[in-house]
């Protein structure tokens, strides 16, 4: 039996406007969108995958991390651009210490103080990219308007074996998913997240691509993939 998930905002929509309000009055630059080129990007996210595809993270020019995954690609000496459109404001400890960085307008102000000497640009999303469920999935349809050639999904496995992050656990309600055969632990986020970005793998072949694995991998196999069981379920090794 299925089960039917939906999904809701993190803050209310007049705190979003507010955020909004305070990044486009500050004067940032913002994220250039020009003609295609021929680099590409690596989309990096906090899952444990990326213990074992950091060397391949490593050959890429260019890289945005998402969310807290900058501060463990450090450790691999990858210094990633920060990415967010998270609007809640445990972002500004993620953001902390980052170099260079790319913000939604919806993020919280406290960002941008955690932000301070760094190189930020901004967009807006919804406008300038569409407003997808999460940051990653978010990260496609901007880096595409940014022309890059290709972009890969790295960390984004959207399931948990252990534990939720690469760098830490997030003990909270999950949800037991079938894909391609077989079942996966995850939290209703990350399967609207790993639902958009199998969507766009399989409407860009070889232009959006994974080496992520996990629950990703399968709803690229498989787009009837659906949640069959919530609550607080055993995290398989």
């Amino acid at each position: 039996m299925s089960v039917k998930l939906v999904a809701l905002e993190a803050v209310p929509p007049e705190q979003i406007e507010r955020n909004q309000a305070f990044w486009r009055g500050l004067g940032l630059k913002r994220v250039y969108f020009g003609y295609p080129h021929e680099e590409k990007i690596a989309i990096v996210g906090g899952g444990r995958s990326i213990h074992r595809t950091w060397d391949e993270i490593r050959k890429f020019s260019h890289v945005l991390a998402i969310n807290a995954t900058r501060k463990t690609l450090l450790q691999y000496g990858v210094d990633a651009t920060f990415l967010s459109v998270d609007p809640l404001p445990v972002v500004a400890e993620f953001a902390q210490g980052a170099t260079k960085a790319i913000v939604a307008t919806r993020c919280d102000p406290s960002v941008y103080e955690a932000l301070k000497g760094a190189e930020i640009r901004i967009f807006d999303t919804p406008g300038d990219v569409p407003m997808l469920s999460a940051t990653a999935s978010t990260a496609v349809p901007l880096v595409m308007k940014m022309g890059f050639r290709q972009a890969c999904f790295f960390g984004c496995e959207s399931s948990y074996t252990g534990f939720s992050h690469a760098d830490r656990h997030e003990d909270r309600e999950v949800i037991k998913v079938r894909a391609d055969g077989k079942e996966f632990i995850t939290a209703p986020d990350y399967f609207f997240m790993a639902r958009e970005m199998a969507q766009q793998i399989r409407a860009n072949p070889g232009v959006i691509i994974e080496k992520s694995g996990g629950l990703l991998r399968a709803m690229v196999r498989d787009p009837n993939a659906e949640a069959i069981e919530v609550g607080k379920l055993c995290l398989s090794e």
